[in-house]
Order: C-alpha cells, then sequence, then structure tokens
C-alpha cells in the first residue's frame, strides 16, 4: 500500500514553520447575524436547532439497549426531509445583492461541513436501521452543530461561550469517528474510509480550536469522498517526532482525473488550495483550508502556507492527495477527558 506520509514528505520543501507566538484559538472565520439576510438567518437558525436535537437525544439514549434508541431514530430520520435541504441549499442564492468572498467562503463551510453525510446518514437510516450508522449521524451532528458555532457566534451564544474556554480535545474521538466510516462510492458502490497512523494524544485546547481543525478537515474529507474513482478514503494522521502534527486525505483518481487536475493547474496541483478551479462543485472548500493553516502559523499569506509545505495538495501512485498540518497540543492525554467526544460537560 502507498506511504502517503511518504509521498508528503517527499514534496515538503523543509520543516513548515510556526511563526505565531501563542497558539490560535480558532476564531476570526465567522459571521455576525447582520451580515446576512432575514431569510438566512432562520434557515440556520432551524438547521442548528434539528441537528442539537438529534445530539441532546443521542446524550439520552446512547448507553440505552438499541432497542430503545427509537427516539433518537426518528429524530435523524425527519432530517431526510426536503425543507432541511432546501434550507440549506437556499443559503447565499436567495440574497440579490453582491456578497463578499469571506461571507461567501464562511456560508459554504456551514451549509457543507458534517451537514451533507449527515443528510446522507439520514436518507440510508429510512431503510436500514444500522446501529453504526444511527451512532455515526449522531457525531455528525454534534460536529456540524460545533461547525456552526465556529462560523456563527450568534446562534448559540451559551455554546459559543462554552467552546473558548481552555478544555484540551483528545485525537481519539476524530480517529474513531473516521475509522471504518461509510459513504455512497462510485458506481452504486459502498465506499469507506480507512484511517492510519497516529490515534492518541491531544488535539487542541479548546472547543473553538477542534472546530476550526473540523473545517479544515470536512472540507478536504467531503472533497475526497465526492470525487473518489475508487472505493476508498485514507486518512493518515502522524507527528514524526516534530511539533507539529501531519493530516493527510487521499482519494484515488482515473487517469482521466488526474490529467484535468495537471492541465487546470499547471502540473501544479497545490495551485487548487488558491480557489477557483473546480470540477462541478464551488472552487471554494480547499481555499478555505488555507485560511485556517495561515491563522494556526502566523503566516502572512495563503501563498506563504502553500510554498512552506504548510498545506497542499499533490498526485503521485494513482492517488489524489491533500495535507495540512497542525501545531501539535504537548501533554498527557490521559489526564484529561475526552471532551471531543460524547460529553454531557463540553456541547461539542
Amino acid at each position: 500500500m502507498t506511504d502517503l506520509d511518504r509521498l508528503v514528505r517527499d514534496a515538503l520543501p523543509g520543516n513548515p514553520s510556526n511563526l505565531r507566538e501563542d497558539r490560535y484559538r480558532g476564531d476570526a472565520f465567522d459571521l455576525g447575524s447582520e451580515e446576512l439576510a432575514p431569510g438566512e438567518q432562520a434557515a440556520l437558525a432551524r438547521i442548528y436547532a434539528d441537528i442539537q436535537e438529534v445530539y441532546r437525544c443521542w446524550l439520552e439514549v446512547r448507553d440505552l439497549p438499541l432497542s430503545e434508541r427509537q427516539p433518537l431514530l426518528r429524530k435523524v430520520i425527519a432530517l431526510d426531509d426536503p425543507s432541511i435541504r432546501n434550507a440549506a441549499d437556499s443559503l447565499g442564492s436567495s440574497v440579490r445583492r453582491p456578497r463578499s468572498s469571506r461571507v461567501t467562503r464562511i456560508l459554504h463551510d456551514v451549509r457543507g461541513g458534517a451537514l451533507t453525510a449527515l443528510l446522507a446518514n439520514a436518507q440510508l437510516l429510512r431503510d436500514e436501521h444500522d446501529p453504526v450508522k444511527l451512532r455515526s449521524a449522531a457525531l455528525l451532528a454534534r460536529d456540524h452543530a460545533k461547525m456552526m458555532r465556529n462560523a456563527l457566534p450568534w446562534i448559540d451564544p451559551a455554546g459559543r461561550a462554552l467552546d473558548e474556554q481552555d478544555r484540551p480535545h483528545r485525537i481519539d474521538d476524530l480517529v474513531g469517528k473516521w475509522s471504518d466510516f461509510r459513504f455512497p462510492g462510485p458506481g452504486g458502490t459502498e465506499g469507506q474510509v480507512h484511517v492510519e497512523g497516529l490515534r492518541t494524544g491531544l488535539l487542541a485546547a479548546r472547543c473553538l480550536e477542534a472546530s476550526a481543525v473540523d473545517r479544515v478537515l470536512y472540507n478536504l474529507m467531503n472533497n475526497a469522498i465526492r470525487f473518489a474513482a475508487g472505493p476508498d478514503v485514507r486518512l493518515a494522521i502522524h507527528r514524526n517526532g516534530s511539533p507539529l502534527v501531519r493530516w493527510i486525505v487521499a482519494n484515488e483518481v482515473s487517469d482521466e482525473q488526474a490529467g484535468w487536475i495537471r492541465e487546470q493547474t499547471g502540473d501544479e496541483p497545490s495551485r487548487l488550495m488558491l480557489g477557483g478551479v473546480t470540477r462541478g462543485g464551488s472552487g471554494i472548500g480547499l481555499a478555505n483550508c488555507v485560511d485556517f493553516i495561515v491563522s494556526a502559523f502566523g503566516l502572512p499569506d495563503v501563498e506563504a502556507a502553500i510554498e512552506g509545505g504548510h498545506t497542499g495538495t499533490l498526485l503521485a501512485e494513482g492517488y489524489f492527495v491533500a495535507w495540512f498540518h497542525w501545531p501539535a497540543l504537548d501533554g498527557d492525554a490521559a489526564d484529561h477527558p475526552n471532551h471531543s467526544g460524547d460529553s454531557h460537560a463540553c456541547p461539542s
């Protein structure tokens, strides 16, 4: 099997540098309610309330026998409703005035993120009451609510205040969430996510930072799942003794897909991270990732993040590979409850 970490190491110009003196809190890429039309505010409030209710119900029934989790199943299936999809799809489309690229890009994360996979799971659970998919739906609802609080501080001020508190988050939950995650693959097949590398340790210093990592990772995973030419998507997490954690997402590509990427980017696939190049998408998701990397490392601009190897993409050995680095959080993970997971104490 292709060693993804080797592919990225070979592409790096050196060790990415961290120019920040303090740790990035995970903020800054958000929208005030006044920047949105009343209809958009209402749509966002509806989505947030519905997915929060799913996660609240999960906390109530997660320790009960499977036969007693029917209330959760009903709430998840209720998300498979055209009105929910229309609410998400309408964000930005009903506003006639020109929008700044910042507003458009933040709405992209709110409209996509974990919501895409959550709605797909809701549809599947109508026909197959799979307990694994049900748990996955609950955690996807949790993650998207967390990302919405990151992008829209006004949506839940009390929850946002908790997110901003110092509370170390562990990587364990993220690994467990993606390991063997199933998705609709090409040609009607079922695809699967495979997790490799680091599986324990600290992820972030607070909920808000963890949600920033989620906003980056979900963009990469959604992109990989959408364009995978094979049944597998790979997520690799490595530290290799450095002060950085390297996150790698890879999907198989066809020769035709690889040729298109090379042609569109002048054989420099990392140009995709600058935005504006897409094949049926918006061209926004990968560019959104770089904004967070620039802030996490205190870099001057997105070009510095790409040139420094902090983030990038490449084509090699039949894969499209995207990566980003994040400053490691040192300490003993065993000393901290898994606040990134299912916790009553933490809104995430």
